[in-house]
């Protein structure tokens, strides 16, 4: 996976439009779809700008590391203001498939999508599959 794809990719899992990302970066919207597109690739004050905005390390964004690489203080995270229970349960689900085997990580996923799809979401379009 490219730089690009790992952008659009975290963008994507954080519910934010590109014109989000480019606010909470400092670029242009078409920065970030050249970007995402893999048309260019960003130097290195900028994948630190991105990383900061998408709440990830520079190492996954540059695919030195497998995980999301998210980097949260709880301390941090509970003085919040706009802290919320989810934002407390996906950080708890982050550290704990830091910890799980591949098979694991693949057996939970395979329950989420199994649960979520006999309520009928469909799982394949937040996927993009």
């Amino acid at each position: 996976m490219r730089i690009g794809d790992r952008i659009k990719e975290l963008r994507t899992i954080y519910g934010i439009t590109q014109v989000q990302l480019a606010e909470k970066a400092g670029i242009s919207r078409s920065v970030i779809s050249q970007y995402e597109s893999n048309l260019v690739e960003p130097t290195a004050s900028v994948v630190a700008k991105l990383a900061v905005a998408l709440n990830s390390s520079t190492d996954y964004l540059l695919g030195l590391e497998d995980d999301f690489g998210i980097r949260v203080d709880s301390k941090e995270l509970i003085e919040r203001p706009d802290y919320d229970l989810a934002d407390k349960q996906l950080t708890d689900l982050m550290k704990l498939f830091k910890v799980m085997t591949e098979v694991q990580k693949a057996q939970v996923l395979g329950f989420a999508i199994g649960m979520l799809e006999n309520i009928g979401v469909n799982v394949k379009a937040i996927l993009g599959y």
